[in-house]
């Protein structure tokens, strides 16, 4: 099985065809059933992404997931699962097999210039134990600066195997401010702004860790621990050496995640969901 793996100028999207496996991420866990019922699993042609339910019928994820996406490939979006390759056992699943689509208008690429979307399904989706919606921080000094804050992914990204996994994974993150995103990456070719978010993995002991997302994970939400409020969307991960794509991007030590910060986006939100979320 092969993945398809897109890469432009040095950064590493993070969004996969589940037909093969070339990246991983390590020292994740598996989330516990219905840990994250605001996760959804979206597919767009052969491109699979992570999303966040925001209502009853708004999803936020990674405008890239979207971008090659035209009206004669699958639209699939998928709610209240854990194990992926079992979605179609799942009896209490949320599912749509169309959905309609906002990529932001001055995504660019190769930077990943504003790298969000918005998906609404056809219809208001009924929440339970197993879907509900997950709320939007209202808190635009998030940075990870002077303060440590701890945040939580969770996608179906590729695992410690270079496969993707079955089951719904997580991480702790650990933010760091833009200006040390930025000392760690030296050879980052677009300029990481105040519209982004950047986090490491952390271990016990506080040394830098492994823990990062990976292919399969675009689109996922980064969640602040403390609020439980989505801060951020999955965007890419950037290589450290001479800004040369490697096989093990995803596990560098040197390379942190980065997100798209959600409260620089909250009035292009509303303008196209119609709902005022702070």
């Amino acid at each position: 099985m092969k993945q398809m793996l897109f890469v432009f100028t040095v950064i590493t999207f993070l969004y996969c065809d589940f037909s093969s496996a070339q990246r991983r991420i390590s020292n994740s866990e598996t989330a516990k059933e219905n840990e994250f019922p605001y996760m959804a699993i979206v597919q767009a042609g052969s491109t699979t992404c992570g999303g966040a339910l925001i209502s009853d019928e708004f999803v936020i994820t990674a405008a890239h997931c979207l971008m090659n996406l035209n009206g004669n490939q699958r639209k699939r979006i998928i709610f209240g699962i854990n194990n992926y390759y079992k979605a179609d056992d799942e009896p209490q699943r949320v599912e749509f097999k169309n959905y309609k689509y906002w990529i932001h208008e001055n995504f660019t690429m190769p930077s990943a210039t504003n790298d969000i979307a918005l998906i609404q399904t056809p219809e208001k989706i009924k929440f339970s134990q197993k879907v509900q919606p997950l709320k939007l921080s209202c808190d635009e000094r998030i940075d990870g600066n002077g303060k440590e804050v701890s945040a939580v992914i969770s996608g179906w990204g590729l695992d410690e195997n270079y496969h993707p996994p079955s089951v719904l994974k997580k991480a702790i993150m650990t933010l760091i401010s833009i200006k040390d995103c930025y000392k760690y990456q030296p050879h980052f070719v677009e300029k990481i702004t105040a519209h982004h978010i950047c986090a490491f993995g952390k271990k016990s002991s506080g040394k830098i860790d492994v823990v990062s997302p990976c292919d399969g994970d675009s689109g996922s939400p980064l969640v602040a621990i403390d609020t439980r409020e989505l801060i951020g969307i999955t965007s890419y991960v950037k290589d450290a050496e001479d800004g040369i794509p490697t096989r093990n991007v995803c596990e560098s030590d040197q390379a942190p995640a980065v997100y798209v910060r959600v409260t620089s986006y909250h009035d292009w939100i509303k303008e196209k969901s119609g709902i005022r979320f702070c």
